[in-house]
């Protein structure tokens, strides 16, 4: 959804319940409550979702699935989920009604505080690892009104959070924000520099302060080049390169950077940082999986080329059929690229549990990860 913010009552499969005394709905209680208790211009749309408090419709579905199952002579059926409010949108970090100032920034990640302990609404499938810091602040707009609190260190990481110490010092609200501004030790890229790059490097103090792993750097472990996941040196004239041992982008030739037709890269620190800093996290999220993957074996991910029928939705939007065969031979989709031509992928799920898919698409060549746009066009199974 790029022209507005959706914020709903309920997910999809759920039903939003109402306060029948009041007459009015939970959610929307919660809402007006909330907006009337905060600045709105401090405010995102994400924000006022993570500041909702948790629903009272607990016990009404609990009383629900009671009475479903009075009423039913089958032992199947299917219970009513519990109400969990959504916001989706491309502009979801932006403050409520656009009011005066501009939007959140997207470094900043919610922070859960209680008297007993305080964590990051993230974890490791976000590559927060421990050992990493976070500047602390109220909100998660950027700017004078909105100062650091304070610094904390990630303690212990699980799937979805992660645990902060000594932060009970810091007297938090119930959310807070975090902004990472260190990294831990599992976020090391391994790193060779040739003897060439070193000679045509142009001297700064910033080298030694790159490879020290210090405050707001990331963390650079030198190691020889057959063990290097990046190998770093200069051209014929005498610009910096980067190459990436990646089987997968040597394979298909583009483990060089810059890549053809992009500006040279002087072998200076202010211009080498940054694209170091992005390979060190583009690669541990390239590489980091779960120890234990229970579904792998029940999903299957199918890609196929589409073909416009000629028809349209009620909405305008083109309607598209799979055609061919399934794509996929070992992992791995060999095609030719064309702007005229269509493809989608198909998800199979054989499990018995309802998984969402969340697809991340990884360029080697602008070491950017990113999720891919929501389809405007209706596909036909």
């Amino acid at each position: 959804m790029d022209s507005h913010i959706l914020l709903a009552a309920c997910g999809h499969g759920e039903v939003a319940f109402e306060d029948r005394k009041e007459r009015r709905g939970y959610f929307s209680m919660a809402l007006l409550k909330l907006l009337e208790s905060v600045r709105v211009d401090s405010l995102t749309y994400k924000g006022c979702m993570q500041r909702l408090p948790e629903l009272r419709t607990r016990r009404q579905v609990l009383a629900r699935i009671h009475v479903i199952l009075l009423a039913s002579y089958r032992i199947h059926f299917t219970p009513v989920r519990a109400q969990n409010p959504v916001c989706e949108g491309k502009h979801i970090n932006r403050i409520i009604f656009n009011a005066r100032v501009p939007g959140a920034s997207t470094s900043f990640i919610a922070i859960n505080s209680s008297p007993n302990e305080i964590h990051l609404l993230a974890g490791l499938v976000h590559g927060i690892t421990p050992g990493s810091k976070f500047a602390i602040h109220a909100n998660d707009v950027l700017g004078p009104d909105n100062p650091s609190l304070g610094t904390l260190e990630v303690e212990k990481v699980e799937p979805f959070i992660a645990h902060l110490k000594n932060g009970e010092q810091l007297g938090l609200a119930a959310l807070a924000y975090g902004r990472q501004v260190a990294y831990g030790s599992e976020q090391a890229l391994d790193i060779c520099v040739t003897e060439q790059f070193v000679e045509a490097a142009k001297p700064s103090s910033k080298w030694a302060r790159l490879f020290s792993g210090g405050q707001e750097q990331f963390v650079l472990r030198p190691t020889d080049e057959n063990l290097a996941r990046v190998v770093l040196s200069v051209d014929s004239n005498r610009e910096a390169v980067f190459t990436l041992n990646n089987q997968t982008s040597i394979k298909y030739g583009v483990h060089t950077l810059p890549a053809p037709g992009s500006s040279p890269i002087p072998p200076e620190a202010p211009h080498v940082a940054p694209i170091l800093g992005a390979l060190a996290r583009w690669n541990w999220h390239l590489h980091h999986i779960p120890d234990v993957r229970p579904f792998q074996k029940s999903i299957d991910v199918e890609f196929y080329k589409l073909q416009f029928v000629g028809d349209y939705t009620d909405q305008d939007s083109p309607i598209f059929v799979p055609v061919g065969n399934n794509l996929v031979v070992n992992g791995e989709v060999d095609i030719v690229v064309s702007d005229q031509d269509c493809y989608g992928l198909n998800i199979v799920n054989r499990s018995m549990t309802d998984l969402y898919a969340y697809s991340l698409s990884f360029s080697a060549t602008k070491l950017t990860i990113s999720t891919p746009r929501s389809c405007s066009r209706a596909v036909h199974p």
